[in-house]
């Protein structure tokens, strides 16, 4: 048995370059995941994700135990303080650091509207963190009234480089057997809800031709050889040799 995960990422037809990434750190019994989303709005926003996601990715490669949320959200606050005199004054960017074992996602730490999901036997797609914007603040919401909210865009948490971030932390503990993915919110907020069931964990994802960027990070323990898919300029993995 060992972790696999899948890496794919579209950058959207209104865009002139791909705002999200993510990375991956293997540690010896669990798995730490990262996904980040520029804030189109803001300058250098998709350069203030890719340093947020390298930050992270290799404090949790140097650790030699597996990390608890308040280790993250530590790192967190540790990035804020690293970049925010190298960037442009009002970059920002939604961000979702996990931490998985063999059997479960345990815990989430996230500002914005990347999302952490699970999908069942029956390809249904359970998100498991809350989205930081104007629009669930206002009033409780579906996801369908979410996905088409005028104010979903507005968001009220990120990571930036003007003020300190205030992540949440989600503690889950929820079994994963049949997949588990990170997403930005071109894939939960822009995709029909079949196209997130059909690409939600699969080692495949074609080209989409959509407004915003669309990626998603698959997450999977199971048997045979390991299915590390997704080398990207967007895609920052660190794992031991053996």
């Amino acid at each position: 048995m060992t972790f696999h995960w899948n890496w794919r990422s579209n950058i959207g037809i209104e865009r002139h370059e791909n705002q999200d990434c993510a990375g991956i750190a293997l540690g010896e019994d669990y798995l730490f995941a990262v996904i980040a989303d520029g804030v189109f709005s803001r300058p250098r926003s998709g350069d203030l994700a890719r340093a947020l996601v390298t930050v992270l990715v290799d404090r949790a490669f140097g650790l030699r135990y597996q990390p608890d949320s308040s280790d993250v959200e530590q790192w967190v606050e540790d990035a804020y303080h690293r970049l925010r005199d190298v960037r442009a004054p009002r970059s920002a960017a939604s961000f979702l650091a996990a931490v998985f074992s063999p059997q479960k996602l345990l815990f989430a730490v996230h500002a914005g509207d990347c999302r952490a999901g699970i999908q069942d036997k029956e390809s249904r797609i359970e998100w498991k963190t809350p989205v930081h914007c104007l629009a669930t603040a206002l009033e409780p919401l579906s996801e369908e009234e979410l996905r088409i909210h005028e104010a979903r865009n507005q968001l009220t948490r990120t990571f930036r480089t003007k003020g300190s971030c205030d992540p949440q932390v989600t503690e889950l503990g929820d079994e994963y057997s049949h997949g588990a993915a990170l997403v930005t919110d071109g894939f939960w907020a822009g995709l029909p809800t079949s196209m997130q069931s059909d690409f939600f964990c699969i080692d495949w994802m074609p080209d989409l031709n959509f407004d915003d960027d669309v990626s998603r990070l698959a997450i999977r323990w199971e048997e045979a050889s390991p299915a590390r898919t997704g080398c990207a300029d967007n895609f920052y993995v660190r794992v031991r040799a053996v």
